[in-house]
């Protein structure tokens, strides 16, 4: 199983988003979770 996490940080302005996802890949499926 392979699980990754991505985490983007964007500023504009006064405003900062941390947006991250998380995907987790089994080697027996084709399933990929996002959340």
């Amino acid at each position: 199983m392979t699980t990754s996490i991505t985490t983007a940080t964007t500023t504009t302005g006064t405003t900062t988003t941390i947006t991250t996802a998380t995907t987790t890949t089994t080697s027996t499926s084709a399933t990929t979770t996002t959340t």
